[in-house]
């Protein structure tokens, strides 16, 4: 995933790569309908704007999953050739469409020395968290063979490898409001 954000001393780019893997099994697992297992890593993504000015994101599931669509399950998507595939263009997310906002969630640390300062972004209105002059420009998702970069959050944030509570983002907001570091290590918020 791509991201390009205007800021007051030009635009800043920032590309994150993550790996997916679905399998899918003859039967059900454990007492779930569900026949496939899905995995994910990488790091979330981030947009380093100096400072403290980082923009980070975290998949919710998986549905950002590139490949051949073979049908869809909880909302999500499920996909086959997931490591083969390697898409011609890359495509233009649109973040208010409700799939964007049901499957990126957005967020900053005020201080990213403090876990405590976590708060959700609203990707566009990057301003109201940045300060004027921040604005979202594009967002492209591709598939690509280029190598993932473990790490990249750990190295930002250094308490994340010790921190065991949940991370608050937003105490208002039920099913977002809270991250495990687990998830912003991996990427994915499962």
């Amino acid at each position: 995933m791509s991201l390009v954000v205007n800021t007051p001393f030009g635009p800043v780019t920032s590309t994150s790569i993550q790996w997916v893997e679905v399998k899918e099994y003859d039967k059900p697992l454990f007492a779930t309908t569900t026949k496939y297992e899905r995995n994910g890593g990488g790091g979330p993504i981030i947009l380093n704007m100096g400072g403290d000015n980082v923009l980070f994101g975290v998949f919710e599931g998986f549905q950002f999953a590139e490949g051949t669509g073979v049908g869809s399950e909880h909302g999500g998507y499920v996909y086959e050739n997931m490591t083969t595939e390697v898409l011609p263009e890359a495509r233009e997310i649109d973040f208010q469409s409700d799939r964007a906002k049901r499957g990126l969630t957005f967020f900053r640390f005020r201080n990213l020395n403090d876990p405590l300062s976590g708060e959700l972004v609203d990707i566009e209105n990057l301003a109201a968290h940045f300060g004027e002059g921040y604005a979202l420009q594009d967002g492209f998702l591709a598939i690509t063979h280029q190598p993932v970069e473990e790490g990249r959050a750990e190295a930002l944030l250094p308490w994340l490898a010790t921190y065991e509570d949940d991370i608050f983002l937003d105490r208002n907001v039920y099913d977002r409001g809270t991250l495990a570091p687990s998830a912003i290590i991996s990427g994915f918020e499962r």
